[in-house]
């Protein structure tokens, strides 16, 4: 019986009493016999297998080194921030951008980014006459911007182009992000 049902009291104690012959009908109960119990070997808790199950897994999966972990967070990095420019085309110009829309867009804040890279490639003694994929592509150039960035190298930059250390930050990052989104060993070819 559903209590939101009963209507009344006696009709709660009326059902009691029916159960109450109910029982009386059935006569008296046998009694069961003793059952002996085991002692329980295994563990107490249910999903403590469970986690063993799971830890000895995790133990023959081989983890990642701290460089593939690197790698591996600057592609999620580099998955976000391509949204993020795909998101802008969009609200800007109401469609979906090819490839070919995303690889202009970037190059266009590269050639915004021409006298931060200028400073960038003067701080660490770069040739003014190497092409712009050779630059972006040079190893002490991508180990300046791709990572944490040398306060050293922060305030000598934002000096060199009269902006706040905080712009120079924001705009060393994205440049990072935008160079990293080039496919610059296809350009390398063209040239």
């Amino acid at each position: 019986m559903v209590l939101e049902n009963v209507e009344t009291v006696e009709q709660v104690l009326s059902e009691d009493e029916e159960l109450d012959l109910a029982v009386d009908e059935i006569g008296p109960q046998e009694e069961a016999p003793e059952l002996e119990i085991a002692p329980f070997l295994g563990t107490s808790e249910v999903g403590s297998d469970s986690m063993n199950l799971y830890f000895a897994e995790c133990g023959r999966t081989p983890l990642l080194t701290a460089e593939e972990e690197r790698m591996l967070g600057s592609q999620v990095e580099d998955g976000k921030y391509l949204s993020q420019l795909e998101q802008e085309w969009e609200a800007k110009y109401g469609a979906r951008p090819a490839a070919t829309d995303l690889f202009f867009e970037l190059a266009e804040r590269l050639c915004q980014a021409r006298p931060l890279i200028e400073a960038l490639c003067e701080y660490l003694g770069l040739s003014p006459h190497a092409s712009v994929t050779e630059k972006m592509l040079e190893p002490d150039l991508r180990c300046a911007i791709d990572g944490h960035i040398d306060q050293h190298l922060l305030g000598t930059i934002a000096q060199s182009t009269g902006r706040s250390q905080n712009q120079t930050l924001h705009a060393l990052i994205q440049l990072s992000l935008d160079s990293r989104l080039i496919p610059w060993h296809v350009l390398g070819r063209a040239s």
